[in-house]
């Protein structure tokens, strides 16, 4: 009886802890879609494999969009920016199923400049707050596609 019951305990567990893992998730791509709902314009790459996409309101950026590595799963980083193009958070979502990418995981990472912390989620923890090494690396990664999405006006544009 109690191997059982210790059986139903080890299935439930892992599958609470995948569905916080994709609340977390979903929260963060809901206060995404918030956050640029306002935007007036949307530029797009050329890329339709990784397709990567800017909200612009006013011709000022509010949010990017890329996705990456579908061949192995989901990859989609939120990038947030004031309205003084100046970068918020950043949200990145990391799922990949395709064991022939190597190990499976699925976790979320959020980079909050405001509160200069990053915080991770994942089906083996909840939302913690970790080391702030990828900081600086965000902030480099910004400055190259904040001259590359100007490009983007020509080759993708939808106004809405």
């Amino acid at each position: 009886m109690n191997t059982i019951d210790g059986g139903k305990k080890l299935i439930i567990l892992p599958l609470f802890l995948f569905f916080q893992c994709q609340s977390y998730s979903d929260e963060q791509s809901k206060t995404f879609e918030k956050h640029i709902s306002d935007s007036d314009e949307v530029v797009y790459d050329s890329d339709a494999l990784h397709p990567s996409c800017a909200y612009l309101k006013n011709g000022k950026i509010r949010g990017i969009k890329f996705t990456a590595h579908p061949e192995c799963g989901d990859y989609t980083k939120r990038y947030f920016f004031s309205d003084q193009e100046k970068i918020e958070k950043v949200a990145i979502h990391k799922d990949f199923y395709n064991s022939s990418c190597g190990e499976t995981f699925d976790s979320v990472y959020v980079v909050d400049f405001l509160k200069d912390k990053i915080f991770a989620a994942s089906g083996f923890f909840q939302e913690e707050e970790i080391e702030n090494g990828m900081l600086n690396e965000e902030t480099l990664i910004i400055a190259d596609y904040r001259k590359e999405i100007r490009t983007w006006k020509g080759n993708n544009r939808v106004s809405l």
